[in-house]
C-alpha cells in the first residue's frame, strides 16, 4: 500500500459533518452532528490502522521473504472486500509469527523420521508436486497460501485488454475489470481465502503436538518403537489420536484441492505444464488410503 495515497483515501472515506458538503439529514442537528463526529472519528483511526497493518505486512515480511512482488504488493488489501481480506491476512500472519518463533524444529526431526512407517511425502510428491519432506511442516503451506493469494488477488483486480469492435465496425483495445479471467481469479482468490479458517486451527493442534513431543524427547533415544510410545503416551486413547488425524489429513486434502485450481489456472494462463501432478481425484484417493492406514496403525497401538 502506498502511504500517501492511503492517507488521501482515508480523508475522502471519512464524512465531515462540517463541510458544506455534509450529508443534508446532519444539518441542523447538533446531537446528530455529534454522534455521527464521533462515528467518522473510530472509521478513521480503524483506517489508519488498518493501512498501518498492510503497510507493516508488505514492507517488514511480505516483500523480504519474497512471497509478494513489486505489482502485487498494491493488491494485497481488497478493499471492496475489506473484511474478508483483512481476515485472511491477520489470521495468516498470526500464524506464520508463531510458526517462526517454533523452537526445536531441528530436534524434533528425529522423531517425525519414525512417525509413519512410510513417509506420506514419498507418495505425494509425485501427485502433488512439491511437498515438504514433513508432510506437516506447516510453515511450508502458509508460506505457499500467501503467495496463491497475491497472485490471485491481484489477478482479479488488474484490468485486462481485448479488441473489440466498436459501432463503426473498428477494431478498438478496450480495458475491462470483468472478463473471464478477472472472474476466474476471483473464484480462486476466495478459496484460498476460505481454507485460513481450517489452516488456523490445524496449525493450533500441530504446533502442540509437536511441543509436547519435544517435551518428552530430552534422554530418550529415538527409534521408531519409541516414537509410537511417544505418540501414545500424548494422545492417551485411540478416539483423541484419530481427530487429530482425520483433522490434519483434511486440511492437506483442502489445501490439495485448491492446489490443483491454482495448478490449471497457471497452465492456461502462462501457457506452459507443471510436472509431477496426476489429479485432484487421485491425490485425493492418496490422502485418504495414508489417511486410512494411519487410522488402522492407531487401533493397532493403542490395543
Amino acid at each position: 500500500m502506498n502511504s500517501e495515497k492511503t492517507a488521501s483515501e482515508i480523508e475522502e472515506a471519512v464524512i465531515d459533518g462540517s463541510s458544506a458538503n455534509a450529508p443534508g439529514y446532519l444539518k441542523g442537528n447538533p446531537r446528530r452532528k455529534e454522534a455521527e463526529k464521533e462515528r467518522q472519528e473510530l472509521k478513521k483511526k480503524k483506517l489508519e490502522q488498518e493501512a498501518v497493518f498492510f503497510d507493516d505486512l508488505i514492507d517488514n515480511l511480505l516483500i523480504p521473504k519474497g512471497l509478494v512482488t513489486e505489482k502485487e504488493k498494491s493488491f494485497i488489501f481488497v478493499q471492496e472486500n475489506a473484511a474478508a481480506s483483512r481476515k485472511f491476512w491477520e489470521v495468516w500472519l498470526a500464524n506464520y509469527n508463531k510458526l517462526q518463533d517454533m523452537d526445536g524444529k531441528v530436534i524434533l526431526k528425529q522423531y517425525i523420521d519414525y512417525e509413519f512407517d512410510v513417509k506420506p511425502s514419498t507418495v505425494l510428491k509425485e501427485k502433488m508436486c512439491s511437498v515438504p519432506d514433513n508432510i506437516f511442516e506447516m510453515d511450508f503451506y502458509f508460506e505457499r497460501l500467501a503467495r496463491f493469494a497475491a497472485d490471485f488477488q491481484t489477478e482479479w483486480k488488474t484490468p485486462h485488454f481485448y479488441m473489440k469492435k466498436n459501432q463503426s465496425g473498428a477494431n478498438v483495445l478496450k480495458e475491462e475489470y470483468e472478463t473471464p479471467r478477472n472472474v476466474e481469479a476471483e473464484e480462486i482468490a476466495l478459496k484460498i481465502w476460505d481454507l485460513i479458517n481450517n489452516f488456523d486451527t490445524v496449525n493450533t493442534s500441530v504446533m502442540d503436538y509437536y511441543s509436547k513431543v519435544l517435551n518428552e524427547l530430552p534422554g530418550k533415544t529415538i527409534d521408531a518403537e519409541n516414537s509410537k510410545q511417544i505418540y501414545i503416551d500424548i494422545f492417551g486413547n485411540a478416539r483423541q489420536a484419530k481427530v487429530f488425524e482425520q483433522n490434519r489429513f483434511g486440511l492437506l486434502r483442502d489445501y490439495a484441492r485448491v492446489l490443483f485450481l491454482v495448478k490449471d489456472n497457471w497452465e492456461k494462463r502462462l501457457e506452459r505444464t507443471y510436472d509431477n501432478f496426476t489429479t485432484f481425484d487421485d491425490t485425493s484417493e492418496s490422502i485418504n488410503t495414508i489417511l486410512e492406514n494411519r487410522l488402522k496403525e492407531i487401533d493397532t497401538m493403542f490395543s
